[in-house]
């Protein structure tokens, strides 16, 4: 029993002792700083929002071929907004907001895939999707307003 404790205490001799690694405190912003960050958020936002209004209300009439065509463009505008927002947010953007633009890229995202898929106004998980996807559009213009 000795022998094996003592073996033991010479295995722990040489094993390398492993310090935790240094924590970076987290970075502080001043108050322009932070306040650049989410004129930048909300300038993307504005752009993005008219994009979607113009492109998700456009009236293709009785054509079809135009209202096919109308649709396509809102989905490729649902997938440019998400991407046009990804490079917005910064580290120095509000937390509350940059949580925000992160749930709206992945909901755009989201909706367009559905409309992709072929779904419909019957189907209710598109339905839920782009609730949400106008809830959080309805933060952002509040945000940012």
């Amino acid at each position: 029993m000795a022998f094996l404790a003592c073996v033991i205490g010479v295995i722990g001799w040489f094993r390398p002792v492993s310090a935790p690694p240094p924590t970076d405190p987290a970075p502080t912003y001043t108050a322009a700083e932070v306040q650049a960050a989410k004129d930048k958020v909300c300038d993307a936002f504005e752009l993005v929002d008219k994009a979607l209004r113009i492109t998700t209300n456009a009236d293709g009439g009785e054509d079809v071929a135009l209202r096919q065509a109308l649709a396509a463009n809102a989905r490729l505008a649902l997938v440019a907004s998400a991407q046009s927002l990804k490079g917005s947010s910064t580290s120095a953007s509000p937390p509350s907001l940059a949580e925000t633009v992160a749930d709206f890229e992945s909901s755009a995202i989201d909706l367009a895939l559905r409309y992709l898929a072929g779904g419909s106004r019957e189907d209710s998980e598109l339905l839920q999707a782009k609730a949400t996807t106008e809830a959080l559009a309805g933060e952002l213009r509040a945000d940012c307003g």
